[in-house]
């Protein structure tokens, strides 16, 4: 879901049971953060979303509903709550 080089990483994976990953250590990127990213899990609610590049064009808008997730590490956004909302960010 998200390039193994971003800062930060969001995957859904699936595992069988008694699946073992091994001992492995996951590296730290060494940057100054110029950026803050957001995730956003909606536990009650709905609302919408507009996204934009770098530059400020309008990209793509998106209705967001309870139990969906966002995550934003890139361009900017506006939000809209369609109704009385609960979100974890």
């Amino acid at each position: 879901m998200t390039d193994e080089k971003d800062e930060i990483q969001f995957r859904i994976l699936n595992y069988q049971k008694n699946y073992k990953t091994g001992a492995h250590y996951h590296g730290h990127i060494k940057s100054k953060p110029n950026k803050t990213d957001e995730i956003l899990i909606f536990q009650q609610g709905s609302a919408r979303i507009d996204f934009y590049n770098d530059k400020g064009a309008y990209i793509v808008s998106s209705n967001i509903n309870e139990g969906d997730i966002v995550i934003i590490y890139r361009g900017g956004h506006n939000i809209l709550y369609l109704e009385e909302t609960k979100i974890i960010m």
